[in-house]
């Protein structure tokens, strides 16, 4: 039996499917793709592969030209027959056009389809009102203010402007709350926390800490941005904040500035 033959024959037929998938789970959610062994790719990528080869041989194929069975089962097959081989290979080198044609339409479409349903289903927020349409990206939910969207959290996602975090993170002076605005995350390969970027951020040793809430215990932490590994994290507290603005307050500012 030919498995060489066979594999590299399926692997072409099911790349629709991983085009599909790896554009689907894009951007914020791509460690969700990433993370999956090739087995679990394989399984997971044949019924879009199906769907789309059906789509694609009533869009591209059947007006135009009939599909020989045999030629696919031989090359599926892993066949060790030499005649099969050879008229199989003819009759793929007689349409290589048509061939190359329908896989390059074919991955095109894939990818628009991974795309677009992701994008449909962002905008009507069917992956905080369904858990089947979620993602498996909870950080982003999380730090985003989406999680408000889920059927029970209270609060509206569009309420939030940006999200403050109060980190508490291990030491050896002991433990440190670092509080600021989160500015941006970094997941794992595994899908985890790796890391957080924080602005503006202030530092609070717990070990100083008093009743009464005293300024002095908190210091001013300079740079743009402040890096912290979620080896060193305890644990997140996060506050969403919106920001309105009075117009009255804002035209008075502005001519103030104007005549300065």
């Amino acid at each position: 039996m030919n498995i060489a033959l066979a594999t590299i024959a399926l692997f072409i037929l099911l790349t629709p499917g991983l085009l599909f998938r790896r554009f689907y789970y894009s951007e914020e959610f791509s460690k969700e793709y990433f993370r999956q062994s090739y087995l679990e790719l394989f399984f997971s990528s044949i019924i879009p592969s199906l769907l789309l080869h059906v789509i694609g041989y009533f869009c591209f194929v059947a007006p135009k030209h009939e599909i020989d069975p045999e030629i696919i089962g031989t090359l599926l097959s892993g066949s060790d027959d030499a005649n099969r081989i050879t008229h199989a290979f003819n009759s793929l080198f007689d349409d290589a056009k048509l061939i190359l044609e329908y896989f390059f339409s074919l991955y095109i479409l894939a990818i628009s389809f991974g795309y677009s349903s992701k994008r449909v289903i962002r905008a009507t927020k069917l992956d905080r009102k369904l858990k089947l349409f979620r993602f498996q990206n909870e950080w982003h939910y999380l730090f985003s203010g989406e999680i408000l969207d889920f059927p029970r959290v209270s609060g509206k996602s569009e309420d939030v402007d940006f999200s403050y975090v109060d980190v508490l993170v291990k030491s050896d002076e002991g433990s440190i709350i670092y509080m600021g605005i989160l500015a941006d995350y970094i997941l794992s390969k595994e899908g985890g926390l790796d890391r957080i970027y924080l602005r503006d951020v202030k530092r609070r040793y717990l070990v100083k800490d008093k009743p009464d809430n005293d300024e002095n215990l908190y210091y001013q932490m300079p740079g743009e941005f402040f890096v912290i590994s979620a080896q060193q994290i305890i644990n997140i507290h996060i506050t969403y904040y919106s920001v309105s603005i009075d117009d009255t307050s804002l035209q008075a500012q502005l001519d103030r500035t104007e005549i300065d």
